[in-house]
C-alpha cells in the first residue's frame, strides 16, 4: 500500500503486452511496521543482535515473526485463488519492499530463521524470481542473492 510501492508497480504494469492482468492491493504484504525509530541506541542494536533480527520487536512495531504471519495468510489465499479457481495465471508478479521479499522467500522455501536472518535486504528495484517445479514446490532462479557474513 505504500507509494512507492504502487509507483513501482506502475511501471512494471506498463511493461506487460498482455491483456490479462489483474491486480490487489493486499495491506498484509505491506513492509514490517518498525515502530518509534527515534528510540535506537547502542542498547537496543545489541539487543537485536542477541534476540535475532527475525524476533526483535522495535518498541510499537513489529518483527520478522509478525511478518511471516502476514505473509502466510497471504499467500495461503493466494494458493486458494491459484488452485480453485478459472481462468489461472502462469505467473505471478508480487511488488513488495526487502524485509518482505525475505520473508517471502522464508515461507515459499521453508528456510530455516537463521537462513533469513543470513539473508541481505535486495537493492531498490530488485528482482527475486521463484519458478515452481515438480510437485508444487519452488525454486529461487535469482542468481547473486546477497548474504550478510
Amino acid at each position: 500500500p505504500y507509494l512507492r510501492t504502487q509507483e513501482t508497480y506502475t511501471q512494471i504494469v506498463k511493461s506487460f503486452n498482455c491483456n490479462k492482468k489483474t491486480s490487489t492491493l493486499d495491506h498484509r504484504i505491506r513492509e514490517q511496521e518498525f515502530g518509534n525509530l527515534n528510540q535506537i541506541d547502542s542498547k537496543v542494536y545489541k539487543q537485536r543482535v542477541f534476540i535475532g533480527r527475525f524476533y526483535y520487536r522495535f518498541n510499537n512495531g513489529e518483527n520478522g515473526a509478525d511478518c511471516f504471519g502476514r505473509i502466510s495468510s497471504f499467500l495461503d489465499d493466494l494458493y486458494k485463488n491459484v488452485h480453485y479457481k478459472e481462468n489461472q495465471y502462469d505467473n505471478y508478479v508480487i511488488v513488495c519492499h526487502g524485509i518482505i521479499m525475505r520473508v517471502f522467500l522464508m515461507k515459499m522455501l521453508n528456510l530455516p530463521i537463521e537462513e533469513y536472518q543470513r539473508l541481505a535486504c535486495p537493492d531498490n528495484c530488485k528482482l527475486w524470481v521463484l519458478e515452481k517445479e515438480n510437485k508444487g514446490k519452488y525454486k529461487l532462479i535469482t542468481k547473486n542473492i546477497k548474504y550478510y557474513h
